[in-house]
Parts: structure tokens; sequence; C-alpha cells
């Protein structure tokens, strides 16, 4: 009987993005790099169990050189992804009953894989559904149209930062700094840390029209 631990469900997703162009698994997820600035990611969420390996697996947008960044210095770690797209198909139309890789014998290594295909077919629609990827510009804009500014998950405070890193200063004056501003709410180490920060990106984007933090030439990392 098939055995659904961690090491053989790993070794199936190995396999099925291998059989994918432009698919690989790596660090936990499904990755196709569009360009270097853009990564679609299906995030598998696996939760290892006696019975089997539960999934919710899910669609998100990674932005490496935005996550490396302004993201990082903000959140005090590089992030896995930006922004999640819609899952709802991905979680609704699962092959497998209760999302689970049963190891009582109900789920096949070939179920498992044609599942496992059926995110990335999934994955590519709904990201498709929800964003123009045309440019980091377009991007922005669409998860305008997406996302609450509530400030009550990570979300709106991570479009801020990246409104930041697209010298999109604007938005962060309408957007957080009344919210920032605001005595009366709890605000996160995050939220605080950008508030923090925010002087220091507009004067990197003044000096050189990127907020990124500037590298040290090899003489400045030597002194």
């Amino acid at each position: 009987m098939v055995k659904f631990n961690k090491a053989n469900v790993i070794k199936y997703c190995k396999e099925v993005a291998s059989q994918h162009d432009d698919w690989t698994f790596t660090s936990g997820f499904f990755v196709k790099k569009l360009n270097k600035w853009l990564h679609i990611k299906v995030d598998p969420r696996l939760y290892f169990w006696p019975q089997g390996t539960k999934n919710m697996a899910g669609a998100v947008l990674s932005l490496p050189l935005f996550e490396r960044s302004l993201l990082k210095e903000v959140f005090g770690e590089r992030d896995s992804y930006t922004f999640q797209a819609n899952n709802y198909g991905l979680r609704k139309n699962s092959l497998i009953e209760s999302s689970l890789f049963a190891n009582d014998g109900s789920c096949s290594i070939a179920l498992a894989k044609q599942e496992m295909t059926r995110w990335l077919a999934e994955c590519e629609a709904a990201v498709a559904f929800d964003y123009d990827i045309t440019s980091e510009d377009s991007i922005f804009n669409s998860v305008c149209k997406l996302i609450d500014m509530t400030f009550t998950d990570q979300k709106s405070v991570k479009l801020c930062v990246y409104a930041a890193y697209l010298g999109k200063f604007d938005f962060v004056e309408q957007h957080f700094m009344p919210y920032i501003q605001d005595t009366s709410k709890r605000k996160s180490e995050a939220e605080v840390k950008f508030a923090e920060l925010l002087p220091e990106f507009k004067g990197r984007w003044q000096k050189t029209g990127s907020a990124i933090k500037p590298r040290k030439t090899v003489y400045e990392a030597r002194v």
C-alpha cells in the first residue's frame, strides 16, 4: 500500500514539476519563473499526518527583487511570496477526497500526481484572472482592485511597501499615513518599521530613482 509520507510526497512533487516546462519544485513550492522580477508559485501547504498528507494548495505571486529588498527591510526576513491569488478553483476542484493523500489505499500515486498537475494549471488560471502581469506597475494596479486598505492583516502594509518600491509615495501618503498616525489603533512591528524607514526610502528614490538600498562598492566593503 502506498504511504504518502513526507519523503514520498516531496518526491512526487519534484517528479510532477520536472514533467512541465518552466516549473520546478524548490523550498516547498512549485515555482514558475516568468522573468527576474516575477515568479508564480503553488504553495501546497502540506500537513503530514499519520493517516496521510493533507494539502491546502494555493496560488501566489512572488516578486523576488521586491522581496529581498524593501520587503525584507520592513519585515526583517525575506518572505516566500508577496501576494495571493484567488484560490477558489484550486480548492473546490480537488480530485481527492478532503484534499488528503490518504494512506488507506483510496489514493493512488497516479491520482496524487494528477492532482498536483491540476494545481499548476489552476495556479496559472488564477493568476491570469486576478492580475495583469505585464509589468510591476500593472501588478500594483491589479492588487489595488483586490485589497481593501483596512490594515487588518499584512496585505495592506505589503501593498504600501510595494508602492514605495515603485516610487508611488502619494499612494503611501493617502493610505498608510492616516492609519499610522491614528493612535487609537494598535500597529504591528512591520507597520512601525515601515513608518521609520519611509523617509529613507523616499531619500533613495529622490537620489537614485530607486528605493532599493544601494550595494556597497568593493572599496566601501573593505573600509
